[in-house]
């Protein structure tokens, strides 16, 4: 009697651990983000089991599949394969007539199917599948504490934004390759899709050059006001190796190389670049640096071609961003070279802007066809239209301008409006400043226009640093 007791007393012990378990007010409720453009909510769940599998109908598809299995066997130890049948099933189906990024998911209890005409629908589906899922799915190590349920839904989705992005500014703050890995990571599970990568600055060079190694034995490397030596750098393999990375996730990176100003790491490495040659070292307070590189000098456009030379191939995608802002030319002024440059070229003093500010123009004009050359279709710029020549500027292909410049006192529109002829157009804006039709830009809109919200306008008007890229098409500009 007193063994039967016992073995119904271990059964009734093991029948309370397997029920359900607690659910964490985190886990609570439906959390999408960013929030999907139309979610039904339908009774019942779906649970994630050992003998769950993938169905794909495509070679694509069934890369996303093994991509989400990988994933998820990390959390749920679940060893997810890709096999026939529709019951218990996550399907992954390419069809078409979709947008690009555009998906469908419905959740049932017996299945989850998601339909989409690009595999990165098919990723951004399962994206928000692993949303209605405990947030432990994200976990790097085994979880056993919680049940691998989702609430049923139906789910249609696509993105409002064609340019999600992120900077990832490395020229300061020095991450490591997990540390990047890892944020790419994030980003991927809110279904950005680009990351700009600030890879130059006056405090820091962070890539190698073959042709140029002091660049990282003597740019990459500070020594702090406390005397610690701080910095680091990326080998050509360990940026191959993040690109295809997040190219798996479909991030695409655009990697940004600072010319003429912010550039000290550099010039502390090679102290030709700079008007002058004196020796420096990497800038370790912030604002803007006055030493420059010396546009007057032949050599510093041959050292560019060759760094891009190096670096462009080993970023599949079209936009490459070489910086062009914040230069001070107060050594160009006292530059023989830099004057002799002024004078060859032709860049007067107009009635809007400075010979100086012409010679800035003229940089950023010769390196976007250095960058053309090598297959880069777009190379963005930051120069501020208010300080960059009207007449260059209408020539170039790509361009970043400022909503204004400083001290402009009209209307945003009349500034802005109908000036510039430019293909791929990229607005920065004070976040507290945007508001419908303060900004009439149709005469340039086209699916490259893009918009840069940054943070708001301080008192001084300084910029601040970007926080995050978002692309509009007019409509969504005009009427968002």
């Amino acid at each position: 009697m007193k063994k039967l007791f016992f073995l119904f007393a271990t059964a009734m012990l093991f029948a309370g651990c397997s029920g359900p378990k607690e659910v964490k007010e985190y886990n609570q409720g439906i959390n999408i983000i960013p929030t999907p453009v139309e979610l039904t909510r339908q009774d019942g769940s779906f649970t994630l089991r050992k003998s769950t599998h993938f169905t794909a109908n495509d070679k694509e598809a069934q890369k996303v599949a093994r991509f989400f299995a990988e994933k998820l066997k990390a959390s749920t130890g679940y060893e997810l394969q890709l096999a026939d049948g529709a019951d218990n099933a996550i399907s992954l189906t390419l069809t078409k007539g979709m947008e690009p990024e555009a998906y469908t998911l419905d959740v049932t209890p017996n299945a989850v199917c998601i339909q989409a005409s690009t595999a990165s629908g098919l990723f951004y589906g399962m994206q928000t599948f692993l949303q209605l899922l405990p947030a432990e799915v994200e976990s790097a190590s085994l979880v056993k504490t919680v049940d691998w349920t989702a609430p049923c839904v139906s789910v249609k989705d696509a993105p409002r934004f064609h340019w999600r992005g992120f900077m990832a500014d490395a020229g300061r703050h020095f991450q490591t390759v997990e540390n990047v890995k890892k944020q790419i990571d994030v980003l991927a599970s809110f279904k950005i899709n680009t990351m700009h990568w600030h890879l130059t600055e006056d405090q820091g060079w962070r890539i190698e050059v073959k042709k140029y190694p002091r660049l990282t034995e003597v740019g990459a490397y500070r020594t702090e006001g406390d005397g610690t030596r701080y910095g680091g750098f990326y080998t050509q393999e360990q940026v191959k190796d993040i690109v295809a990375y997040a190219t798996e996730r479909f991030i695409t990176i655009v990697p940004e190389i600072e010319v003429p100003g912010h550039e000290m790491a550099a010039i502390s490495a090679y102290p030709n670049l700079a008007c002058k040659g004196d020796t420096l070292s990497p800038r370790v307070v912030w604002a803007i640096e006055d030493w420059v590189m010396c546009p007057g000098k032949e050599d510093m456009f041959t050292m560019l071609e060759d760094i891009f030379a190096e670096i462009a191939p080993l970023f599949p995608g079209e936009y490459f961003h070489i910086g062009g802002d914040e230069c001070p030319k107060d050594r160009w002024k006292e530059c023989p070279q830099c004057q002799a440059r002024i004078r060859k070229e032709g860049l007067t003093a107009t009635k809007e802007h400075t010979a100086e500010e012409r010679l800035q123009s003229y940089v950023i004009g010769r390196v976007e066809k250095m960058l053309n050359k090598l297959g880069v279709t777009k190379a963005l710029d930051c120069s501020a239209i208010s300080k960059a020549d009207e007449n260059n500027i209408r020539n170039f292909t790509n361009a970043v301008v400022y909503d204004k410049p400083l001290g402009f006192s009209g209307r945003d529109e009349d500034y802005i409006y109908g000036r510039f002829a430019i293909a791929n157009l990229i607005i920065l804006i004070w976040a507290n400043k945007f508001s419908p039709g303060n900004y009439k830009l149709d005469s340039f809109f086209s699916d490259r226009t893009m918009v840069v919200f940054k943070d708001n306008d301080p008192e001084n008007n300084e910029p601040h640093p970007i926080t995050h890229y978002v692309l509009l098409s007019e409509k969504d500009f005009i009427d968002a």
